[in-house]
């Protein structure tokens, strides 16, 4: 206790440069924190996606003949032909590869717009939602076709005011449609989850789908994996399958290019490729960030902390004198650091957490491209996705590093000055 006490006297004694250094370390945090932050979004395995570290999709298909090169969302039957009954795979859905925008209403009353996505039944058995009223699609649902949805919470409150609304009917692209269930709202950040209203997919040729040909459509392919299996396996398994069409098609002077799918839902919340490119999986760039955010505030940190221990010379000279050991010398001075360091850090950890949770907007601009006409409506994380146990421990972490990079050498300098030597300097 009396470590402490002195600890905070010293702090109090130098009130300009302790306040200094806790804010310049509160904006260095900050910064790092915003940035892990916005890369954990694209990780974090939350419900409705609790599931996400297993989850693989497989999207598009890019294909040349002679000189037109297309590319664009699969067909239902071709992905079936690349995805369906691949080994290590626990359950598949399929599911339309766009979110819409829909106009709804009820007869009566004003319409509004709402993201809009088919999927089938096996894809409420992937994801983990939360059913306030009724229940999911079902097999027959899926098969006949019928026009039923799945709305949100939010949905249902602001088109009739209650949440328990199964059974009721609402008017969708001038369509009656039945809502079968109401579910909680998602965040929009949630690529594949983050939807309004969810309808009963149908395949494109059953559909009658004005895109669909041999090759392109609107259907992607959700795949699970099952526990033990990795990502690579299952990629291994369908470059195999395009070696296949390549072989089939290559009759037609055709060739089909593989783009290292199906990709997990990190990499397609990370952007950074197109139907007819490759992801860019090279982390390089961002940890030479993660590096500039911390070395760079630590080298002015360090220059603060060489500065008050200059006022503090004789105190030093005088503790060696009465017997205090180097040792004892330089852990006081690291955890005086330390202490300031972690007060800057909550500082810097509340700010970014704060910042993220109201402008998320701002810093989310390249997440969920394809809800691109959605972009006047709040795109938000969750407190849950913000307030995580990783969040507090890098949090901690960056404040260890920048305390041992920015306070070890003048600290063990000090440690090392003799008692003559530090006195006579008073």
């Amino acid at each position: 206790m009396r470590y402490l006490k002195q600890i905070y006297f010293e702090m109090r004694h130098q009130k300009m440069m302790t306040w200094v250094s806790i804010g310049g370390t509160a904006i260095s945090i900050f910064l790092v924190m915003i940035f892990y932050l916005v890369d954990q979004l694209n990780t974090i395995t939350v419900a409705p996606e609790s599931n996400r570290d297993r989850i693989l999709i497989g999207q598009n298909m890019h294909i040349k003949e002679g000189e037109y090169d297309r590319s664009s969302a699969l067909n239902h039957k071709l992905a079936m032909k690349l995805y369906h009954n691949l080994d290590g795979i626990e359950m598949e859905s399929l599911i339309s590869a766009w979110a819409d925008t829909q106009h709804i209403g009820i007869p009566g009353e004003d319409v509004t717009k709402a993201s809009f996505r088919t999927v089938d039944q096996n894809f409420w058995k992937i994801y983990d939602f939360n059913f306030i009223d009724g229940k999911p699609f079902d097999e027959e649902d899926v098969n006949s076709g019928v026009n039923k949805i799945i709305i949100s919470r939010s949905i249902a409150r602001k088109l009739f005011n209650e949440d328990k609304v199964a059974g009721h009917e609402l008017l969708m692209g001038m369509q009656p449609y039945t809502i079968a269930g109401v579910i909680d709202d998602t965040s929009k950040i949630l690529l594949v989850t983050g939807i309004d209203i969810f309808g009963v997919y149908q395949p494109e040729e059953l559909n009658n789908q004005s895109s669909y040909d041999e090759s392109f459509g609107e259907t992607q392919m959700v795949l699970l994996l099952k526990k033990g299996i990795t990502k690579e396996y299952i990629k291994g398994q369908v470059e195999e399958r395009y070696k296949q069409l390549q072989a089939e098609i290559s009759k037609k002077g055709a060739e089909v290019f593989y783009h290292e799918q199906p990709y997990d839902t990190s990499t397609i919340s990370k952007g950074g490729y197109g139907t007819n490119t490759s992801p860019e999986n090279d982390d390089t760039v961002k940890w030479a960030i993660y590096a500039i955010m911390i070395l760079l505030p630590a080298i002015n940190l360090s220059s603060m902390t060489r500065s008050r221990l200059r006022h503090r010379i004789s105190e030093i000279g005088v503790r060696r004198a009465f017997g205090a050991s180097k040792a004892s010398i330089l852990l006081q001075i690291l955890t005086e650091n330390f202490i300031i360091t972690l007060l800057g850090g909550i500082v810097g950890l509340i700010l970014s957490i704060c910042c993220m949770a109201w402008f998320a907007n701002f810093f989310m601009t390249g997440t969920n491209d394809m809800m691109s006409d959605l972009r006047d409506r709040d795109i938000l994380p969750t407190l849950e996705m913000l307030i995580t146990w990783p969040a507090f421990f890098y949090s901690l972490l960056f404040c260890l590093l920048l305390n041992l990079i920015s306070a070890f050498m003048p600290s063990w300098k000090a440690s090392r000055l003799s008692p003559a030597n530090a006195i006579s300097k008073t």
